[in-house]
């Protein structure tokens, strides 16, 4: 903040974040925040002086729940005399050490998603689009490479994934799913995206009012938004006259936990305030409920999700699941249409248009469900324009109009595994095979962690975890917290202080959990995703290297054991050049932007 922006050679996100500082000058660790967060450093806020270029251990708390340990240098102080003079902020700024390549990927990872750049250039703009004329320029890099291509929507195309497009109970067919005629026209050559080092790309870039406030004109009678509704996350994007943005909350967070609670009294709670009321009200809370939308209570799959969960079920008409809440029954599409409601209000406060219509996706393996994902929008007042399947959404956002391509689509989301191949050309957009797992996902890594963890403490304590409801969600809870930092760290605890209370007081658990540990538990599960592909190629008679290019989606794909495996597969390095989590709502959103373009042209025939 006190730093020239000219000379800054990393983007910066306004982000207050609590930090830990321990120094040789200090006495003990202080808790901090921060008044910035950049890939290169941060600028903590602090009344205790430092001097420029000591040593200094940061502990930086991150908005999922996971933390970083980094080295660095402190580059410039603000003193507090001085910090009232300029009228900003006392601190210091401090540059980590390269030491820390990985987890500065992370960081700005999360700085992408979470807060506001500021001082950014094109080139730092992981992925973006912009309308011109009528068509969108859609860019995407890797870090600094940039491709674009101008894409006009030809005068038809078919419905995507319509319901009628699928008897009861299958997919839809690929000829129906595949196809949309588009025109490219190259405004230069693409550039060959690099290969990174890193694990983790930026994300695709969060939007707030402030952003959307620059004089941008929006046609709210045309707009079409993209919304990922996702079986742990859900986020909502736009592609307004500039860009493509993912549009964030009030808090700066463009994921929305999944998750639904309802209290005694009151309003529903969505998202992050649903998973903070998790314990307190276990068998009236939802978390991820799209595992269960659309599904049988006889499926033999359901009934494992159904016994260990404190809510309670029943059939209903047509056999779809039912809950019980206070004596009442409530649907799936009831539950779900509450977390798309909520991603609407977001989308409406960040981009100051009322959200009315977007482009919705689905996993490969819905075929029913997808009506009830209707249902579930309809409820919440949206009009779904189209439903794409969601490997070919995140096919788009990995960039139309390249040269003619086969494309595999990894998608291993938080309850489903889908592996598409696409053949990307210059005017088609074909579904040459498709595969998945409707009942695996990255909730069963969560699971695996979990029980692993509920073993150790029976043997402690001799009680299991797994059979009481509130200790078991919150483990839960803990697990998915734990995996996400191993795909940064090493080493992680698992720690719930109070976990139970006995004669004796409050007992803790804590248990340290290493990667290599992590994918011993796992790593079935992963392989039950490789044998899906191998089984696919087979069947299509086509080897992992006939295999132009390999796009990995959804957060699973940030794990270290899971893209050695997919790179081992088909024998090569693949980067992650769109944030894996945000790549299927930016598909959407792109794909929706299509086609407001499309209608506006009829419009003024």
């Amino acid at each position: 903040m006190s730093e020239d922006p000219k000379r800054r050679r990393d983007r910066r996100y306004d982000l207050s974040w609590s930090v830990e500082i321990s120094t040789d000058q200090w006495e003990e660790v202080l808790p901090l925040t921060t008044d910035n967060v950049s890939r290169g450093g941060l600028f903590v806020v602090s009344e205790h002086f430092l001097e420029p270029n000591s040593t200094i251990t940061v502990s930086l708390h991150l908005p999922d729940g996971g933390a970083l340990e980094m080295e660095g240098n402190v580059m410039h102080s603000v003193r507090v005399e001085d910090a009232k003079r300029l009228k900003v902020a006392p601190g210091f700024g401090v540059r980590f050490a390269e030491k820390h390549a990985m987890d500065l990927s992370l960081l700005e990872a999360m700085a992408a998603s979470h807060g506001a750049g500021q001082n950014a250039s094109r080139e730092n703009v992981i992925f973006a689009a912009r309308v011109q004329g009528e068509g969108v320029v859609v860019e995407t890099s890797a870090y600094q490479l940039l491709s674009r291509s101008k894409i006009n929507l030809s005068s038809s195309y078919p419905v995507v994934s319509s319901p009628e497009s699928s008897a009861p109970g299958e997919s839809s067919t690929d000829g129906h799913d595949s196809l949309f005629e588009i025109t490219v026209e190259l405004e230069s050559e693409p550039s060959e995206v690099t290969e990174q080092a890193s694990s983790h790309a930026p994300s695709v870039e969060a939007a707030t009012p402030q952003l959307l406030g620059r004089g941008e004109r929006f046609d709210a009678d045309h707009a079409i938004f993209g919304i990922d509704f996702g079986t742990s996350y859900t986020s909502i994007a736009l592609v307004d006259a500039e860009r493509l943005r993912v549009l964030a909350d009030e808090e700066g967070q463009t994921l929305l936990p999944s998750a639904v609670s309802y209290p005694p009294e009151g309003r529903p709670l969505v998202g992050w305030l649903a998973r903070e009321k998790q314990l307190k009200y276990p068998s009236t809370t939802f978390v991820s409920p799209k595992r269960l939308l659309g599904r049988s209570f006889d499926d033999p799959h359901v009934d494992s999700l159904i016994q260990g969960s404190p809510l309670r079920f029943q059939a209903g008409p047509q056999q779809k699941i039912i809950a019980e809440l206070y004596g009442e029954p409530v649907s799936m599409p009831q539950v779900c249409a509450q977390v798309i409601g909520r991603a609407m209000e977001i989308g409406e406060r960040a981009s100051g248009i009322p959200v009315r219509r977007a482009v919705l996706s689905a996993p490969i393996g819905f075929g029913r469900e997808r009506d009830d994902l209707r249902r579930a929008a309809e409820i919440a007042g949206l009009e779904v324009v189209s439903l794409l399947n969601e490997p070919s959404a995140a096919a788009v956002a990995y960039g139309l109009g390249r040269s003619e391509e086969l494309i595999a689509v990894y998608d291993f989301g938080g309850g489903t595994f889908d592996f598409t191949l696409v053949k990307m050309g210059n005017d088609r957009f074909e579904s040459k095979g498709r595969a998945g797992d409707a009942w695996l996902g990255g909730d069963d890594f969560d699971i695996a962690l979990a029980s692993y963890a509920a073993s150790r403490f029976e043997e402690q304590r001799n009680i299991d975890l797994r059979k009481r409801e509130v200790e078991w969600q919150r483990l839960l809870f803990l697990a998915e917290r734990a995996k996400r930092q191993l795909s940064v760290s090493e080493v992680t605890d698992l720690h719930a202080k109070g976990m139970l209370l006995s004669v004796h007081g409050p007992v803790d658990l804590k248990l340290p959990i290493d990667r290599p540990l992590l994918e011993e538990l796992c790593g079935d599960l992963v392989e039950r995703s490789i044998e899906i592909m191998s089984e696919s190629l087979e069947g299509l008679g086509l080897a992992p290297a006939e295999v132009d290019r390999v796009v990995m989606v959804g957060g699973v794909a940030r794990m270290p054991l899971v893209r050695r495996r997919v790179e081992a597969f088909f024998g090569r390095t693949i980067p992650l050049a769109v944030d894996p989590e945000q790549a299927v709502v930016a598909g959407n959103a792109i794909f929706g932007r299509i086609l407001a373009l499309n209608e506006a042209r009829s419009s003024r025939r």
